[in-house]
């Protein structure tokens, strides 16, 4: 298992780039804090093997829109809650890779 420290320390569009990464290949666990403040911890992916066919895929914020810092998100496919979810980039605490390690 490999552990990434949080959004705070990497500019947030490369850091959008390496997590799409990370989610095509495997499914990863992020720490995050929720809009309402909770703190999340979630397993997800962007696997199209880990996803069922009846669902489209969602990305996150459209390419066609202008990078936006405050407001970056990220749409992933929650293996525990077997949905969809998402999270803002800023509210990442940590990402964990390689977790079958």
């Amino acid at each position: 298992m490999i552990e990434y420290i949080g959004a705070d320390k990497w500019p947030l569009d490369k850091f959008q780039e390496n997590l799409k990464e990370f989610l095509h290949n495997e499914v990863i666990e992020v720490h995050f804090t929720k809009k309402n403040g909770e703190d999340r911890v979630m397993k997800c992916t962007l696997m199209d093997e880990k996803i069922p066919g009846t669902y489209n895929k969602k990305i996150g914020n459209p390419p066609d829109e202008e990078f936006d810092e405050l407001n970056a998100y990220m749409n992933v496919w929650s293996v525990d809650d077997n949905g969809w979810r998402s999270f803002l980039l800023r509210n990442v605490k940590y990402v964990k890779t390689n977790l079958n390690d």
